[in-house]
């Protein structure tokens, strides 16, 4: 158990030393680390010790092989992949490629994980082989449906349960099984709502969407709690910790509202009337999100 204890924290002092400073300046720009934690007032040894810790706690192996791995591709991925993600989606990943590993199923040079620069083409290599202990998901748990046409379905999930159910086959950090889920944090902010088409352009084409308006921790629902805002906070303040919602494909990728509208056409349209009518809190994230997306 010592040796163990040890090799660890050996394998800690030597990915501190080679990743300190850089884990502590990505991470005061990862969003999804709480504000007062990346605040100038906490040193770059404080925030890059939490982050391994982090990084460690998404390594699904006994021995923390991989972590030294993530702690690169969170480095490198700039706020491309934040922590929210790699301690979901990227814990899902690298249980199934330990897996595959351990049991011969995934052929050299693949096999060796630092083979690999970004983390998006490590999804895509280990999306190509099956899981062996991959099981459907049937509990649907709780969700209702926003809206239906011949075109799209759109789901409200109102528990995790369903968040998984419908998003099984995505990347999404609310459709983790493995991995920390995040539903409850995002749901509890503001609903998810998941675009099924019913001609899908591709295989598992899928689309989450979540509409938010924030600065720092405060919701902004009307143009009285901006300006309250701006004042109170200052101009600086409202520019560096302003947030808009989230639109994403089934690869977790960013898709942009424009996109979406032009590939759904009038069901878009449709769509957001029907989420305003049901969700009426929603009026001001979804007019400010539109209006950020250049859509009047």
């Amino acid at each position: 158990m010592r040796a163990k204890e040890f090799l660890l924290e050996y394998r800690r002092d030597v990915t501190a030393r080679t990743f300190g400073s850089k884990l502590a300046n990505v991470a005061r720009k990862d969003r999804t680390i709480p504000q007062g934690f990346r605040s100038r007032d906490v040193s770059d040894e404080e925030i890059a010790s939490a982050v391994l810790g982090m990084l460690e706690d998404a390594d699904p192996t006994p021995n923390k092989q991989y972590t030294p791995w993530l702690a690169k591709m969170y480095v490198n991925g700039d706020s491309i992949y934040p922590i929210e993600d790699i301690r979901s989606t990227a814990v899902e990943f690298l249980t199934k490629f330990h897996k595959l590993k351990s049991r011969n199923k995934i052929p050299s040079p693949r096999n060796d994980i630092m083979r690999y620069e970004d983390l998006g083409d490590f999804y895509s290599v280990v999306d190509e082989y099956p899981d062996p202990d991959a099981k459907e998901l049937t509990d649907k748990g709780q969700a209702k449906e926003v809206y239906d046409d011949a075109n799209i379905r759109v789901i409200e999930p109102e528990d995790q349960t369903a968040a998984c159910y419908y998003g099984q086959g995505t990347r999404w950090c609310t459709a983790a099984t493995k991995g920390a889920n995040y539903f409850d944090e995002y749901s509890a902010a503001a609903p998810l709502f998941i675009v099924l088409p019913k001609k899908p352009a591709y295989p598992g084409e899928k689309y989450q969407l979540w509409f938010d308006y924030s600065i720092g921790d405060d919701r902004i629902t009307s143009d009285d709690d901006y300006l309250e805002a701006y004042h109170f906070y200052g101009e600086d303040y409202v520019v560096d910790y302003e947030e808009l919602g989230q639109f994403m494909n089934e690869k977790d990728q960013p898709v942009g509202l424009k996109a979406i509208a032009k590939r759904f056409g009038p069901s878009f349209s449709g769509m957001l009337h029907a989420i305003e009518q049901q969700n009426p809190k929603l009026d001001y994230a979804i007019k400010k999100n539109l209006e950020d997306a250049g859509i009047k």
